[in-house]
């Protein structure tokens, strides 16, 4: 039996082939031609986005407001073919977790099109869920778990008990996506220019944070006029950083308080003595696990690889499911 897991993130999507592991993980992206036909996924797609080729198509399936079906499910069968997820004479077991703000109608859709491809057992849950799984916190406990997943596109708070999802929250303004449009929001307005996707990602994983240095770091960039669209270069410090993410991080504690605030006191006391096990992209952000745990008066424990947690939650589900 052929055993997969897709991480089907706005930002990035994730393949994870049991006894292989994480075999793919790439941008949400995808290339068409003229007719429609599927040119390229991932990063080649996007090194497209630039060919200024009126008859390429670029597209980012996933957006904050809406989604792009068509454009997913070629995406997806592009994958799957690539990848040899559907064979002949062996049954195909998939596990799909996807954000909390995807509606039902596209989670249907996207069931049928695997459906139709091959797929023999389908498992579908949000990211939360592998977030949870992957961090190796035990959910069958009977005391209270609280998982915070801050990923690109959205930002889950959940608190299971007894292999329950007992409450949980979502935002978008506390994603990855937030942090960024904030800096890029400060760059166009400090000096009056434009960066593209790659440089502001490698700036927030260069020097992106929320708790000032005394050693401030600097990074030369090389942006576009707003007015010219002449490229030009321009520096950025680690501080400047901070100043303009430290509300972002204020914001998104406040936020873990209040949630925490809702619960039963046993609830309270439990995750108080527990505390909160955080993961996604977002938690990359230097200071910002400290910052949250002062806010919401919580330990804040940030898993070892939290960009890949929703993937090693998909292993660990991989190798559970049964050959038949």
């Amino acid at each position: 039996m052929v055993k997969a897991g897709i991480d089907l993130g706005a930002h990035s999507v994730r393949l994870v082939i049991a006894d292989e592991g994480l075999v793919y993980n790439e941008p949400t992206v995808a290339a068409f031609n003229e007719k429609g036909d599927v040119l390229a996924i991932g990063n080649q797609a996007l090194e497209l986005e630039s060919c200024a080729d009126p008859k390429v198509r670029v597209v980012r399936p996933i957006r904050e407001n809406s989604v792009d079906i068509e454009a997913l499910e070629a995406m997806l069968n592009d994958l799957c073919y690539e990848y040899r997820l559907f064979r002949m004479f062996q049954k195909t077991a998939l596990v799909v977790c996807y954000p909390s703000h995807l509606e039902a109608n596209v989670i249907e859709r996207i069931r049928d099109t695997l459906n139709e491809l091959g797929a023999n057992r389908l498992y579908f849950d949000q990211e939360i869920w592998l977030a949870a799984i992957g961090s190796g916190v035990d959910l069958f406990l009977p005391v209270a778990s609280c998982i915070l997943s801050l990923g690109h596109s959205n930002c889950d708070l959940a608190l299971f008990r007894n292999g329950h999802l007992v409450e949980q929250v979502s935002s978008e303004a506390f994603s990855g996506q937030g942090a960024a449009f904030m800096i890029r929001r400060w760059i166009e307005k400090k000096f009056r220019a434009s960066i593209d996707e790659g440089q502001l990602q490698n700036l927030i994983l260069t020097i992106g944070g929320v708790r000032l240095k005394q050693n401030d770091r600097t990074v030369k960039l090389s942006v576009a006029d707003l007015e010219t669209g002449e490229k030009r270069d321009i520096l950025v410090s680690e501080n400047e950083i901070v100043s303009v993410l430290s509300p972002f991080a204020r914001s998104a504690g406040l936020w873990v308080s209040r949630f925490l605030e809702g619960l039963s006191f046993e609830d309270k006391a439990d995750i108080r003595e527990r505390g909160i096990i955080a993961c996604g992209g977002g938690m990359q952000l230097t200071g910002l696990a400290s910052q949250i745990s002062v806010l919401a008066d919580c330990p804040v424990y940030v898993t070892d690889d939290p960009e890949n947690t929703v993937a090693k939650g998909l292993e660990i589900l991989l190798d559970s499911l049964d050959e038949n």
